[in-house]
């Protein structure tokens, strides 16, 4: 049986979620949260080495995204 050390593994799944937010208000008394922008994204390794990657961005004050497949030959940074 042969162990793998961390240096000789690869990566399979890639994930990240950020956002961009500010405070706003309407009436200088109470405060919300806004997202500017933001964007999710989900990556798996496929089995002939390419990245199916998932991603959604948002980019309106209701945090309504736009969704999205892609491929890609090399791991989403």
């Amino acid at each position: 049986m042969a162990v793998i050390g961390i240096a000789n593994q690869v990566a399979c799944y890639y994930t990240h979620d950020f956002r961009v937010e500010e405070l706003r208000t309407d009436d200088d008394e109470e405060f919300y949260v806004c997202t500017l922008y933001g964007e999710s994204l989900a990556a798996w390794l496929l089995r002939d080495g390419r990245w199916l990657i998932h991603r959604i961005v948002r980019n309106d004050e209701h945090c309504e995204g736009q969704a999205f497949y892609s491929f890609s030959p090399a791991m989403p940074r």
